[in-house]
């Protein structure tokens, strides 16, 4: 299907990672220039062991590695191994039959420490043909299928990884912190990967849980991976890469050694506090006069991949836990003012302790700091001197009793300061768990969890090249289901290129996001967006829609399991073809249709058996917020597909309008093809063609010359739609009150369709009535006498207007009258030495005993009534 061909030499960017155990440690390249093929291995047996008949991939890795077929053993006991496979020679090929293989078993490889590995650390140029081959993870030990070194140069091809998983180690108790989970299938470290044609299926990376604390006092915990002292007065050694560290204790309360690359630390007939082979370092070892003139800390690591020794515990000092190399938890200070070890990267913090309850408020160390990634030691410290470890970039931080977590990054792929490459392959149901916080019968809410990212791919530093590939329905806990790229804070340069992927439908906010100044670069991308995204995004996203990716099959032409798309799929046809590879995972040639597929599957149509798809768009017809105000033609928008058939406008509805008004007005369309297929499509459209009504609030009354303090509103409901808004106001200012009168303001209502309606609403500008001089409310009077009426009225001010206003308001014309029981009786005269208008009421005695109504009415010239007040007397 794809022929074995040289891989590309890759430049290798340098970064490292630690993590205890299921440390990492990642190499990342890409393309520069082609070169030979020198030799090639044929793996002619599908187990994993070493030694037995045949030819194994771990094996043949190891001849490649060496260039012989003879090897040291991986141990690093001295011993050698026969592999029976060819030897290696510059770059090897190493050719897999397309089969599974199932690998249950951890390689015993001292040089890897980057953890437990299904296979030998990739440490030269080499080439796997899988040709569709299966490699996967049996059983419940928690391993990666391969780790490339800084010196490995990986092409990977046509194979499909399935289910292997790298945990973080445990943070040791008392509170060590939890060790990075990185790179479920390929870890790598300053070194190189191509992956081509591939399939990485349920690969997961798990964070370790920071170290829980039994009671107060005692050792500090290991780093991730390490055990506790148990209550002694030693620290505990940090874990290694692999190996867990020791517990302290023992003769003159020494500190546990380091956890190795392969084996646990512990005590031996010749020694009493070594660390695990290889690297880890040993724990403090206290001679009599160490025990009351010095204080004995832990040795670090020796080299990456080791724990630190935990310190011991002398009676006027408490040793420090070593340094954790790369991948390598912090041993554990000693009781009580020992501090705990730093991790490296991704190893865990080493705990510290004090006896909290033996008032020596100066004692406490501190908790060692997490690698990149990892959790930090917890510690109480004292009043003044000691604390918690901080975690890593991506670990929790420590508190006074338990240890943070460890974060869980990259479900499938790891790399730090390396060069990958990803070409032609599928990324789907990997994941990355974050590692929880230590937690225990103390109240203590300082102590973080870790984080998690990149469920398909993480990369930190170096350089990630995604082309024509496909991530999707991968998960992370946290943010970047799919692909994370984080610049480190040392500056190193980072980079993310990305052209006609894929990343949709992974669980977890920001599909693909970079972090901390990466340069960026690509094209055609299609990411589906989440409406909670908060990230910088990747690059060159042109496609969000739903790719509409079938079930992960294997699909044919293909060796290796893909998702197929469709002929209406987003992906058909918007790709970059400049980017483009020569042919798709399955081995189809690009482009089919003009232009090449996003994504790792070339559509290459074939018998029309799909229906047409409606993309239905109003061309006529306008509102707002959905509705129209008129009737509404559709166009159907009918599309067949690349490579398909072509509708037949002839058994197609192009267009439809709609009739009638309606929030929910259905309207149908059918399309055949020259196929035959028949597809129905509806499409809804909400019509509102009436206009609101608006009813204007009573008419409000202002005083001439007054300053207004509210002005005019009207309501306004909507049977359809609704209205827009309601109320709807008007202002009314202190000009708009310069003269009496009735007067009227416009004020329009809209409905949320767009229909407006225009109403004139009134407002009365009026004297002020400072009321009746005579006749006094409820004065009596005899029937057939005369009734004197005398009343003010006033402006703004409170005063009576001015003898100029007044005259003009009884001459030429009257303007104010006397009424009685609202019978007009007269016109008022003024008097301007009292400021009063006047008038003498003449009753008659025909007018029934009892109460009457005496008013006044004013005028303008208009005949606007601007004024109207009464009062009542008694006639008897």
């Amino acid at each position: 299907m794809h022929p074995a061909t040289p891989p590309l030499s890759m430049l290798t960017v340098t970064i490292a990672l630690a993590g205890l155990a299921g440390g990492l440690l990642f190499a990342v390249t890409g393309p520069s220039g082609p070169a030979h093929a020198d030799s090639v291995i044929v793996v002619d047996s599908t187990s994993q062991a070493l030694g037995e008949p045949g030819c194994t991939l771990p094996e043949a890795i190891l001849a490649a590695n060496h260039d012989a077929s003879v090897v040291p053993d991986p141990i690093g006991n001295g011993g050698f191994i026969d592999t029976q496979c060819a030897a290696g020679s510059g770059i090897d090929v190493i050719e897999l039959a397309p089969v599974t293989y199932a690998f249950s078993e951890i390689i015993d490889d001292a040089s890897n420490h980057l953890g437990p590995t299904a296979t030998p650390l990739v440490t030269s140029a080499l080439i796997i043909e899988g040709r569709g081959a299966v490699i996967q993870r049996t059983g419940t030990a928690n391993f990666r299928a391969f780790a490339v070194g800084p010196t490995g140069d990986l092409d990977l091809r046509e194979v499909h990884v399935k289910g292997f998983a790298a945990r973080g180690g445990n943070g040791g108790n008392r509170g060590g912190g939890g060790g990075l989970g990185a790179g479920g299938a390929i870890a790598v470290h300053e070194g190189a990967l191509l992956v081509q044609w591939s399939t990485f299926e349920a690969n997961s990376a798990t964070g370790g849980d920071g170290g829980d604390r039994s009671d107060i006092g005692g050792a500090g915990g290991g780093g991730g991976g390490g055990l506790g002292g148990w209550g002694s007065s030693d620290g505990g050694g940090g874990g290694g890469a692999r190996g867990h560290g020791a517990s302290g204790g023992g003769i003159g309360n020494n500190g546990g050694g380091g956890g190795g690359t392969v084996f646990d630390a512990g005590p031996t007939q010749f020694r009493e506090a070594p660390g695990g082979y290889r690297c880890g370092g040993d724990g403090a070892v206290l001679s009599i006069a160490d025990e009351f003139l010095v204080r004995a800390d832990g040795d670090d690591a020796g080299c990456a991949g080791g724990g630190g020794g935990g310190g011991a515990n002398g009676t006027f000092g408490s040793g420090d836990g070593g340094a954790g190399g790369y991948g390598g938890g912090g041993g554990g200070g000693a009781w009580d003012d020992g501090d705990g070890g730093p991790g490296g990267f991704g190893g865990g913090g080493g705990g510290a302790a004090a006896d909290l309850i033996d008032g020596c408020g100066y004692c406490g160390g501190s908790g060692g700091g997490g690698g990149f990634g990892a959790g930090g030691g917890g510690a109480p410290g004292g009043f003044v001197f000691g604390g918690p470890g901080d975690g890593g970039t991506f670990g929790g931080d420590g508190s006074e009793l338990y240890g943070g977590g460890g974060a869980g990054l990259g479900g499938a792929i790891f790399g730090h300061s390396a060069t990958i490459t990803v070409s032609n392959s599928t990324f789907t149901h990997n994941f990355a768990v974050r590692g929880v916080a230590g937690e225990g019968g103390f109240d203590d809410d300082g102590a973080q969890n870790g984080a998690d990212a990149g469920g398909a791919i993480f990369t930190v530093g170096g350089t990630l090249a995604v082309t024509n590939s496909t991530i999707a329905g991968n998960e992370s806990t946290g943010d970047g289901a799919g692909v994370v790229v984080y610049k480190p804070t040392t500056g190193e340069a980072t980079s993310l290129v990305l052209h006609n992927a894929i990343i949709a439908g992974n669980t977890g906010r920001d599909e693909c996001f970079v972090l901390g100044g990466v340069a960026t670069s690509g094209s055609n991308n299609l990411v589906t967006p989440h409406a909670t995204d908060a990230r910088t995004p990747c690059p060159a996203i042109t496609q969000t829609a739903d790719p509409e990716l079938g079930a992960l099959a294997l699909n044919a032409p293909g060796r290796t399991p893909t998702m197929a798309i469709g002929a209406l799929s987003p992906a058909v046809n918007t790709g970059n073809l400049a980017f483009a590879p020569l042919d798709d995972q399955r081995g189809i040639a690009r482009p089919q249709f003009g232009s090449a597929d996003i994504g790792a599957y070339e559509f290459e149509g074939g018998a029309d058996v799909t229906a047409p798809r409606a993309a239905p768009a109003i061309t006529s017809g306008s509102g707002l917020d959905g509705w129209s105000t008129t009737d509404v033609t559709v166009n159907w928008g009918w599309n067949d597909g690349v490579g398909s058939a072509g509708i037949d406008p002839e058994l197609c509805t192009l267009e439809s309008t709609s009739t009638g008004e309606g929030s929910a007005i259905l309207l149908t369309a059918t399309c055949t093809d020259l196929a035959g297929n028949v597809s129905t499509a509806e499409f809804t459209v909400k019509v509102d063609k009436t206009a609101p009504t608006v009813t204007c609030d009573p008419a409000p009354t202002y005083v001439v010359g007054g300053t207004p303090t509210t002005g005019l509103s009207a309501t306004v409901t909507d049977a359809l739609s609704g209205p827009a808004s309601s109320p709807v106001t008007a202002e009314v200012v202190a000009t708009d009150l310069a003269e009496p009168g009735v007067f009227e303001k416009s004020l329009t209502g809209s409905d949320v369709a767009g229909n407006t309606m225009t109403v004139a609403c009134q407002y009365v500008v009026a004297y002020d009535f400072l009321g009746f001089l005579q006749p006094v409310p409820q004065s009596s009077y005899k029937r057939g006498s005369t009734i004197p009426v005398r009343f003010q009225i006033g402006d703004a001010s409170g005063q009576p207007i001015s003898d100029t206003a007044a005259a003009a308001l009884v001459s030429p014309t009257c303007l104010v009258f006397v009424t009685l029981d609202g019978q007009t009786k007269g016109c008022a005269t003024y008097n301007a030495v009292s400021n009063t208008f006047q008038f003498d009421v003449k009753t008659s005695k025909a007018l029934a005993s009892g109460d009457h109504t005496v008013g006044i009415l004013v005028r303008t010239v208009d005949g606007d009534i601007v004024n109207t007040d009464s009062t009542t007397v008694r006639l008897r």
